[in-house]
């Protein structure tokens, strides 16, 4: 029986898969009758028995389970594709889009590297590149705190160097900070907060 290590006080009738505790032998028998409760990788509570009654319950469990593995199969070389993909949208904004890339590739005179790293981008940035503030919408306006937290969510998933830059020359604001608090549910260290303060 697996132990996830999480807080079970959320239902009294809970099924928790492990695709990490996992085997080939152990997801076949997943679609066979037989004390799911006992298996390695199932952390259950009262759940087990409407589990056990019917093959269409025991699919669902195979499949979520099959789907899991999967996924954590694949994380590392999709992780590796995006960072790679992300450098590439980067370094083709760098040099003025794909198409000047190819030109001054050609030409020999493309830059390989990307000139200001304080402004890269993530793949969200690329997307919507704005980050000025609306000018006609002014401390004081019953828009602007709204303003503000739309333009602020939106740049709090790029890197501390690209949000310093553009709170304190794009927004001239004073940058007082980027900090990592612990996420319980992944257990590392990703949420991020973003302080900056108004002058004057």
């Amino acid at each position: 029986m697996a132990n996830c290590g999480c807080n079970k006080e959320f239902s009294s009738d809970y099924i928790l898969l492990d695709p990490e505790k996992l085997s080939f032998y152990e997801l076949i028998r997943v679609l066979f009758p037989g004390d799911i409760e006992k298996r390695k990788f199932v952390d259950c509570q009262g759940g087990a028995d409407s589990a056990e009654s019917s093959f269409e319950r025991r699919w669902v469990i195979f499949i979520s389970i099959l789907a899991q593995k999967f996924l954590q199969f694949v994380a590392k070389p999709l992780a590796s594709f995006g960072s790679t993909f992300e450098m590439g949208l980067n370094l083709f904004s760098a040099n003025g889009g794909f198409g000047m890339f190819l030109f001054n590739s050609v030409r020999g005179i493309s830059s390989g590297r990307i000139k200001h790293p304080r402004l890269s981008h993530r793949f969200n940035g690329h997307l919507d590149n704005r980050v000025e503030l609306d000018k006609s919408i002014i401390p004081g306006d019953s828009k602007y705190y709204a303003a503000l937290s739309m333009m602020s969510s939106k740049i709090s998933y790029e890197n501390k160097a690209f949000i310093e830059t553009i709170v304190e020359d794009q927004w001239k604001m004073e940058f007082l900070g980027f900090f990592y608090f612990w996420n319980v549910v992944t257990d590392s260290l990703t949420f991020t907060l973003n302080l900056a303060c108004e002058g004057g």
